[in-house]
């Protein structure tokens, strides 16, 4: 890997790390929901 940075690298590692986290919390908040429905009173 080169030691420079450029900025169509930086841009695509900002929207993966971006993409991979919206991901997760989407996930996270549906898992949250199914739970409250189903399993709490």
């Amino acid at each position: 890997m080169r030691e420079v940075m450029t900025k169509s690298m930086a841009r695509n590692i900002f929207y993966g790390g971006s993409l991979f986290f919206i991901l997760i919390f989407v996930g996270l908040t549906a898992q949250s929901h199914r739970y409250i429905v189903k399993e709490s009173t």
